[in-house]
């Protein structure tokens, strides 16, 4: 259970203990001291405020242990609180005590929440049987024991519907939808939190930028569902021939990108190369078309000490591959940059777009 939640929990355990003390005192007092016995049920009480206490100062402080011990102990106090409050104070107490299990089947495992009804279901019955005047104490305890289970599991279900329905929707968030790999925003957020562990562990970090050679002109001539199969199957020869650590993403259009953790010049040059003649060898699309692209490699902290400037780096480089006759890898030095068909200042870096608004479009420039 992670700190946020035990926040929340916390809070709703804190508040509903701090209610059945409310209730137990109007029982006391309503009681006029007329009750089975006053002390065992101040103790009850006085227990019920003690846990709305805890929960409601300690909040994501407590252990989970204690969120799981906290519901049973209540079911206990609740169920000496319906023994000793007499009949009218038990039925009171009976509806209350039911209420704590189905908070548990929301907020807690669902083989916890089945443990704490039945504590819960054990304890009413206790409570109701040895009533003197309980009237029927087998129906009372049937209807409650299945009330509570029917509305637990429905409540357990619809929070695993829920659950899913968030993960699914924060998945897709991530996740670029015609190739399954990341997608530019959850490639920014991981540049981000890799370089930052290169920097706090003095390693290195490589980024390589992939661009499809002459996509555009393919795309046109056999159409957009052509294409889109082209841009699966370098997704496809992306994420099988990288190693489990390293970030695959597509940016946008036909570039892709891969974060190398620990990866040197040499390093980040063989596996482009490696991606490269991968799809070289893949069978020719319409019209006997050849797949093949460029990639540029930088090296953090060689070329770039920030997310913006080491993707600068590796999108200079890769101008540089895509000027030099395409189908090639260029790892970012200034030579590679002034050998290039089409020089860019490498010293403007001031000038550089930050990766939240980098283009999501994919190249604007003819690659």
């Amino acid at each position: 259970m992670p700190s946020r939640d035990r926040s929340l929990v916390g809070l709703a355990y804190g508040l509903l203990f701090a209610l059945g003390g409310v209730l137990g005192t109007v029982t006391f007092v309503g009681a006029g001291g007329s009750a089975h016995d006053s002390v065992p049920l101040g103790l009850a009480v006085a227990t019920l405020y003690a846990l709305g206490a805890a929960c409601l100062a300690g909040g994501r402080r407590l252990p989970r242990r204690f969120y799981e011990l906290a519901p049973a102990i209540g079911s206990v106090a609740v169920g000496a609180a319906m023994l000793f409050a007499g009949p009218t104070g038990a039925h009171a107490y009976g509806a209350y005590l039911f209420w704590i299990p189905l908070a548990t089947f929301y907020f807690l495992d669902v083989r916890l929440a089945y443990l704490q009804a039945t504590l819960a279901s054990l304890a009413y019955g206790a409570a109701v049987a040895l009533q003197p005047d309980a009237g029927k104490p087998a129906l009372y305890w049937a209807v409650g024991t299945g009330s509570v289970l029917f509305m637990g599991s429905l409540v357990a279900l619809l929070r695993a519907r829920t659950e899913a329905a968030l993960e699914e929707a924060a998945r897709a968030a991530c996740e670029d939808p015609l190739t399954g790999l990341q997608n530019r925003r959850a490639f920014d957020e991981a540049l981000r939190r890799d370089l930052a562990r290169a920097k706090r562990e003095g390693g290195s970090l490589g980024l390589v930028i992939f661009d499809l050679d002459h996509f555009k002109e393919l795309n046109d001539r056999v159409g957009h569902q052509a294409g889109d199969r082209v841009l699966r199957t370098f997704g496809a020869v992306l994420h099988d021939g990288l190693r489990e650590m390293d970030g695959v993403a597509r940016l946008g259009g036909d570039e892709f990108a891969v974060i190398l953790p620990g990866a040197t010049e040499a390093d980040g040059h063989r596996i482009a190369e490696r991606v490269r003649s991968a799809l070289e060898r893949v069978e020719p699309f319409a019209s006997g078309s050849r797949l093949s692209v460029s990639a540029g490699v930088a090296i953090f902290p060689a070329h770039g000490e920030t997310p913006t400037t080491l993707f600068h780096s590796a999108d200079m480089a890769l101008y540089a591959a895509k000027g030099g006759g395409r189908n090639r890898t260029s790892v970012y030095s200034h030579d590679v940059i002034a050998s290039a068909s089409d020089p860019v200042d490498v010293g403007d870096l001031a000038a550089v777009v930050p990766l939240s608004s980098a283009r999501s479009g994919g190249s604007q420039r003819a690659r």
